[in-house]
Formats: structure tokens, sequence, C-alpha cells
């Protein structure tokens, strides 16, 4: 068997050009599925690129949050840190169309803030580099509210993994109050 066309029982050693990069890795699955509608013709022109950009998205998201997916810490020396100055004229170029066909990014306020972020941290970085710091989990610096309100609620109430109304009130009336 060849390796573009392995057999049944024969695992593939057929490798994407950009496989492994943080911003073109494709997942296996992802591929052959997309692979499988097009050579059904199902899929529509622009199929291809609009998973390209989810793929980069969801990276994205992946080093803004620590993810293992890439098995690198953010380091100064990382290609992840050269992966989040490539997203940022990535970003900067996206337009939003409306139904009307009408330019609505500026309405999109979560661009500037990715931006915002992006650059935040690669401040935080140099700035951890003089102090000593060798890399940043980027992970423990975005907490939602949310979360941080209930944990405040849980740990007024020890910790109650499933706390009852009532409880829930009373924690919540003196969070409310402080």
């Amino acid at each position: 068997m060849s390796e573009a066309a392995p057999g049944t029982f024969q695992a593939s050693k057929v490798r994407h050009k950009n496989e492994g990069e943080a911003g073109n890795s494709s997942s296996q699955p992802q591929r052959s599925s997309r692979d499988c509608y097009a050579s059904f013709g199902q899929l529509g022109p622009h199929a291809e690129s609009t998973a390209h950009f989810v793929q980069k998205a969801n990276n994205l998201f992946d080093v803004l949050n620590s993810s293992r997916k890439f098995k690198a810490l953010l380091t100064v020396d990382s290609p992840l840190l050269s992966f989040l100055d490539e997203c940022v004229p990535w970003m900067k170029s996206w337009r939003i169309i409306n139904r009307k066909g009408q330019d609505c990014t500026h309405s999109f306020r979560f661009i500037d803030g990715f931006l915002i972020n992006i650059q935040s941290i690669k401040g935080l970085l140099l700035e951890l580099k003089e102090e000593k710091f060798e890399y940043l989990l980027t992970r423990r610096l975005c907490t939602d509210p949310h979360e941080n309100l209930f944990c405040i609620l849980r740990s007024g109430r020890g910790f109650e993994l499933t706390p009852s109304c009532e409880g829930f009130a009373q924690a919540f009336k003196r969070v409310v109050m402080n």
C-alpha cells in the first residue's frame, strides 16, 4: 500500500504541510470530514477558508488559555508568541458584514478586547522575564467574573457544592452587602 492510500488496517502516514503549527493545525477528523464532503461536492466555495478561520480562532483561544494542545509554555522565545503577533494583523483585517451588506465591524468590541489582551500578555511576559520568570500561564489571568462570584458564594457556605435556595440567598445577600 502507498502512504497516500493506506489499507483498511494500516495507519495513515500522510501529514499536511502545516500540521502542528499553532495557526494552521487541523485535526485529522476535521480534515477527513472536509475532504469527504468536498469529494461529493457538498461543500460551498468558502468552506475551506471558513474551516481555516475557525481553526485559527480556536488556536488563538487555546494559546490565550494556556492550553496543553501545543505542548509548549508561553515564553519570550516561544513560537506561540509569534503566533500571537500573526493574529494581530489577521484580526485587524476582519470585516463583519450584516445581512444588508453593511460593514458593522465597529459594533463588535470583542475584536478590540482580543487585541488589547494580546498586547497586554506580550507586555506582561516581557516584564516577567525581567523579574526572572521563565513562562506565563495565561489560564491564570482569565477568570470569569461569574466564576469569582460563585466561588465567593461557595466559600461563604463552607464550599457546599449544592446549597439550598435559602443558603444561596443568604450567601448572596452577604456578598451584596459587603
